[in-house]
């Protein structure tokens, strides 16, 4: 075999700033001062130093109404990804892994503080204001 057959499959490549390293998370739980509604969030970045990046999230919402809304035979969705994500001048953007019917959000800022154990990314799927402020663990 001459490797050919392989030579379509996207490598990852350092990202150029060693920040970039370990598991960043975000937590989000919100509960109604009547205990009806229920939010809970709990998201993952993993980056190595390199472009690809490992996202997981799991979403849980309640109501009296409703009850658990969730899929399958678990309380919750949960999804798992990898992002090809890009850095320039300050800003981010991101798109599915080697995935040609997946395009590049728009350039949006992050920041991290300056010990380099919070990562904030703004605009999260260019959304305004939905930003995830994630703490390395």
């Amino acid at each position: 075999c001459d490797g050919s057959l392989f030579t379509s499959i996207k490598q990852p490549t350092p990202i150029g700033d060693s920040r970039f390293n370990g598991t960043f998370t975000y937590h989000y739980y919100w509960i109604d001062s009547y205990g009806i509604e229920e939010d809970y969030e709990h998201t993952r970045y993993t980056f190595d130093g390199t472009n690809k990046v490992k996202y997981y999230t799991k979403y849980y919402y309640y109501s009296t109404s409703t009850g658990w809304l969730y899929s399958g035979d678990y309380i919750g969705d949960s999804y798992t990804f990898d992002y090809e994500f890009e850095i320039k001048d300050g800003q981010y953007r991101y798109k599915l892994w080697d995935n040609e019917y997946s395009s590049w959000y728009d350039w949006e800022p992050y920041e991290f503080s300056s010990d380099g154990e919070t990562l904030t990314l703004y605009n999260i799927m260019n959304i305004s204001g939905l930003n995830k402020i994630l703490t390395k663990r």
